[in-house]
């Protein structure tokens, strides 16, 4: 191959592997629609048990999904469609069993970046601060003023730092400065 052609190969090739077409596209319009759906519902302002149908609804589709398939891996559903199983089942707060079951599949999934590692950190310390235990990663919190946010408990908050770079997540500080929180 001439020399000349090597950083051409190259992009073409880190194209192909990184904006490869998910394994299943139809269930990835699906979730993105579910998606769509629930952040439509919250935005509207729903009634509380309104809401909850929509939810307890997505929930019960995404678990028959991820008892067929297993959980939608970025491979499987993109990384948008993956983060949208995430997000529905991070809602699913009236059912947490079922999301510590997607938890259980989602951590399994860490370590071959098959999904979005900040979504486990989330999913973690929702189901942690609703039970009333420390969270890991200093996601889940309380307003405490006009745009001012503070997290709740966090178990050995002087590891926080390590256990959030682990997960690819800004640090703690920048997440409350900055208001990352705002739109989770």
């Amino acid at each position: 191959m001439n020399i000349k052609y090597i950083p051409i190969f190259l992009f073409c090739f880190a194209h192909v592997v990184y904006a490869a077409e998910p394994t299943n596209p139809e269930l990835r319009s699906e979730l993105l629609r579910y998606k769509d759906i629930d952040q439509t519902s919250l935005k509207m302002g729903l009634r509380e048990d309104m809401l909850r149908v929509v939810q307890r609804e997505h929930s019960k589709r995404l678990r028959k999904i991820a008892n067929k398939f297993g959980w939608p891996s970025i491979t499987m559903v993109g990384k948008d469609g993956s983060q949208a199983a995430w997000l529905l089942v991070q809602h699913a707060d009236a059912d947490p069993v079922w999301q510590a079951e997607a938890l259980k599949m989602m951590t399994g999934l860490v370590a071959s970046d098959e999904v979005n590692r900040p979504d486990v950190a989330y999913l973690t310390d929702r189901l942690l601060s609703n039970a009333h235990k420390p969270q890991m990663y200093g996601t889940q919190g309380t307003c405490i003023g006009k745009e001012m946010w503070r997290p709740d408990d966090i178990a050995e908050p002087d590891n926080v730092e390590r256990r959030r770079e682990h997960m690819k997540m800004s640090t703690l500080k920048d997440y409350v400065a900055f208001g990352i929180w705002s739109n989770v």
